[in-house]
């Protein structure tokens, strides 16, 4: 649970940094993918829409006709009160409006003349979408704005992500309690340092020090730089480049060479400041930029 909530919060994160309209709708695609794709994430989405649609059942009388305005009024006000704290409700529009016309255009081979003009606006831009002369100026002006108001959907993934994440807390506490495990890499000793990551924690340690990577509640940059490092497939000995990381760690997002420059430096100022070990990184820019564990600790 503890993973899923990580994921969760790094797709989300990611989305909010987008720095444009096209970037931010393919990340909520994205965050919407490992929703869909996730077992226990879709069971929980399943249950809430059986709760949303059994609620909503009570409240219309299965489709029986109002007898008054007042009576349709208040079961209107009844069903904005179901919508704004059902999680499935929470999540419906961007589902349909986002999700699913993405997804069928990423998923099918058909040509863009026969694709939704919103997604086609949204992926190629509007001049594109009006020069294959498919639709009328007045469809294109409408189906522009589908995407163009960022913020609304923003605040609904806002909401939405908030909800989420109390869900599986609140199933988190209804299980019986077990005796904790962090979460460590291998460990890598040699005469002098012993060194491991506890990722959940996000805890460096070396020998008998321990170095707090996440001063806050949200891991930076440095946490995902040193996840990367340490899951390295070829080792700790090994070169990680830059954009690698990035492609790994930050897809869709605005993360570059310097950002993970930058963490690297963080990396051993945490390091300094809290072992008193220096140089626990060894940093390289350039085209080529990479970050490696200083063979001193190794």
């Amino acid at each position: 649970m503890d993973k899923q909530i990580e994921i969760l919060n790094r797709r989300y994160n990611t989305t909010l940094e987008t720095s444009s309209n096209k970037e931010f709708f393919l990340s909520v695609h994205k965050y919407c993918d490992y929703l869909e794709k996730n077992e226990t994430l879709k069971k929980i989405l399943i249950e809430s829409y059986k709760e949303y649609t059994k609620l909503h059942q009570e409240v219309w009388d299965f489709g029986k006709e109002c007898q008054t305005e007042e009576e349709a009024d208040m079961k209107g006000n009844q069903t904005v009160k179901i919508e704004t704290f059902n999680l499935f409700a929470l999540y419906a529009n961007i589902f349909v409006r986002v999700y699913e016309r993405i997804e069928y255009y990423i998923t099918t081979n058909n040509p863009d003349e026969n694709q939704d003009p919103s997604v086609v606006i949204l992926m190629r831009g509007l001049k594109y979408a009006t020069n294959l002369k498919r639709w009328s100026k007045e469809t294109l002006k409408s189906k522009y704005n589908w995407f163009a108001n960022r913020d609304s959907y923003e605040k609904e993934l806002r909401i939405f992500h908030s909800a989420l994440l109390d869900e599986l807390e609140l199933l988190q506490s209804d299980k019986p309690e077990v005796p904790h495990q962090d979460e460590i890499v291998p460990v890598v000793q040699n005469e002098k340092y012993k060194i491991s990551f506890i990722m959940n924690r996000s805890l460096l340690k070396i020998n008998d020090k321990e170095i707090s990577i996440t001063l806050k509640n949200d891991p930076p940059v440095a946490h995902y730089v040193l996840e990367y490092i340490f899951e390295n497939e070829e080792g700790l000995q090994a070169q990680s480049f830059y954009s690698e990381i990035i492609e790994s760690k930050f897809p869709n997002s605005n993360k570059n060479n310097k950002s993970i420059y930058d963490a690297c430096k963080d990396i051993n100022n945490k390091v300094s400041k809290q072992a008193n070990l220096p140089d626990f990184l060894i940093i390289k820019s350039g085209k080529s930029a990479y970050v490696e564990i200083n063979p001193d600790y190794l």
